[in-house]
């Protein structure tokens, strides 16, 4: 075969290679500067930024900034912006500069309003199912008890808060205990030192009349036997450039997440 011939198809299947490889880069600039328009980025770490008023930069691909994040911006005025996938959000000089591993980004002025963006946006990406959550949630208090005993949750204290709800005249309702009731990130046990008896305790709790929901989170720690079995069956996300496992850094460390 010719040699010149092997070289030619060699050399157009690295273009291709490449051209896969950088093609699916994606960046958008979008002119935002209408006079007094606001607005709100879904990353709820930085709510307290928002409406913007200064530059900002965002980065939401592999990143929670501690917290929730949403590749959604919505204005006052009504304007929808939304990606599928996470990507980097860069507001400045009154311009928004996407950055994006894929060419999918959402934008349409839909209203006049911020509550008419919300409600599309709402519409449109987030429809509701047809699971109705528990009536408490909407005619009764939610209490939390990371307020009270933050990494500290155990069934002495979480019995004692409970019982302190109702001696302070409080209405019963739904009774959420929060992180670290559990063995460990992905092991979603009761600890058996910090709760001995559980089945007690949410027995007792609802006798006084709450509803008892336990707090959990798409993240599984690398030193479990559930990550292993976990990574066979390829429950994680992965990472675009290698594909194994995505270790993502969260409030409590670097843990993978499991894809749901």
């Amino acid at each position: 075969m010719n040699f010149n011939y092997l070289k030619s198809i060699w050399a157009c299947i690295i273009f291709l290679s490449l051209l896969s490889l950088y093609g699916c880069q994606a960046d958008k600039k979008v002119a935002v500067d209408k006079g007094d328009t606001k607005w709100w980025v879904g990353v709820v770490s930085s709510g307290h930024k928002m409406p913007l008023t200064s530059n900002i930069e965002l980065e939401t691909r592999g990143a929670t900034h501690w917290n929730q994040v949403q590749p959604l911006i919505l204005s006052n005025e009504g304007d929808v912006i939304f990606s599928e996938h996470p990507m980097k959000i860069t507001y400045k000089n009154k311009t928004f500069d996407f950055e994006s591993d894929k060419d999918s980004i959402f934008q349409k002025k839909v209203g006049g309003t911020l509550k008419d963006a919300y409600l599309y946006a709402s519409k449109l990406f987030f429809p509701p199912s047809d699971n109705m959550p528990n009536e408490l949630l909407f005619t009764a208090p939610q209490f939390n008890t990371w307020i009270e005993l933050t990494y500290n949750q155990n069934q002495t204290d979480i019995l004692n808060y409970a019982r302190s709800i109702i001696d302070n005249g409080f209405e019963p309702g739904v009774l959420m205990i929060d992180d670290t009731w559990q063995k460990s990130y992905g092991q979603w046990e009761f600890d058996p030192v910090k709760f001995p008896d559980p089945e007690f305790m949410i027995s007792s709790l609802h006798k006084m009349g709450f509803k008892v929901m336990l707090w959990i989170a798409p993240f599984v720690s690398g030193d479990i036997p559930q990550y292993r079995d976990l990574k066979e069956k390829k429950a994680f996300l992965k990472h675009p450039a290698s594909n194994k496992p995505l270790m993502v850094e969260w409030l409590n460390g670097g843990m993978d997440k499991v894809q749901y």
